[in-house]
């Protein structure tokens, strides 16, 4: 008897060593993973580079820019590279005191951007959507710009349903991830590009602004490890259910993020649900392979 007992108490510890050492080996790994998602020095200075260039081109054109704010998941530092664009708020002021010319027409307002832009990049890829003007340069990088007028703490910009502008506050958001981040050990925003990388492989199409939101409402509660392994784990627990109801946007952009998903419980969402839950159950396992395998 006592012989079986130490064998099976020995079995335990064994176990329960190889565990906390998958454990260790998992978040070396993600570790590893959030330093190789820094964007590179070379990289940002290019960015910086062309934006320079760009608002020069505005100022020549006697476009009275005001500022140009990084905003979307760059400024907020979940951005990742082939993943995420740049969105960039070109600030023309308050509306009262602006003398652009195409102010009551934000779809005009669009194209005059544009116009401007391509003049500085002939052959480059410069298109307008409903909101910005995306610049698509030849290495990929995509930077899009958004003409806006400033309202309080936040800004009018380009209605995407009609050529008139809707308020946002950005900030609201912004604010509520940082202070968040720090909660979480300055966790939270790599978790967060870690999400991203990990949807991205497993085909769970959300968009950015949505997996910053959802990991804002999922997490805002957490009480466990701040290792990355246990936050991915934490969020993608509590989202296999959120993903099923719509989501508030805490900066007022629109009534939810998440509307291009259909309404609560829809059959899209259901089956991202269920996408979820797969890759839940197959990272809960602690397998270093399997999360290496889920990621590469």
């Amino acid at each position: 008897m006592g012989g079986g007992s130490g064998s099976e108490y020995t079995t335990s510890i064994n176990s329960s060593t190889e565990v906390s050492s998958s454990k260790t080996e998992i978040n070396e790994f993600l570790n590893e993973l959030v330093r190789e998602m820094k964007i590179p020095k070379e990289t940002l200075e290019w960015i910086k580079n062309n934006i320079k260039e760009i608002i020069s081109k505005f100022k020549e054109n006697e476009i009275d820019v005001e500022d140009i704010s990084w905003e979307g998941s760059f400024s907020k530092k979940t951005y990742v590279e082939g993943l995420s664009d740049i969105d960039l708020i070109v600030s023309l002021g308050t509306y009262s005191e602006s003398d652009f010319e195409f102010k009551g027409n934000s779809k005009l307002a669009l194209v005059k951007l544009k116009e401007i832009i391509c003049e500085r990049y002939p052959k480059t890829d410069v298109k307008v959507g409903n909101m910005a003007v995306t610049v698509t340069f030849s290495n990929g990088c995509e930077l899009q710009f958004l003409p806006a007028f400033k309202y309080y703490n936040g800004y009018n910009i380009p209605d995407p349903k009609s050529n008139g502008w809707i308020t946002t506050f950005p900030k609201r958001f912004k604010n509520d991830l940082t202070a968040l981040n720090q909660k979480l050990n300055g966790n939270l925003k790599p978790t967060i590009r870690l999400i991203k990388n990990l949807f991205n492989k497993n085909d769970i199409d959300l968009s950015s602004y949505h997996i910053e939101n959802l990991a804002l409402k999922i997490l805002k509660d957490y009480k466990g490890p701040c290792t990355y392994s246990s936050l991915l784990l934490g969020f993608l627990n509590g989202a296999k259910a959120e993903i099923n109801n719509k989501l508030q946007d805490i900066s007022e952009q629109s009534a939810h993020v998440d509307d291009y998903l259909g309404g609560n419980k829809s059959q899209l969402r259901n089956a991202y649900s269920i996408k979820i839950k797969r890759v839940e159950d197959k990272l809960e396992k602690y397998n270093y392979k399997e999360w290496v395998d889920q990621f590469e």
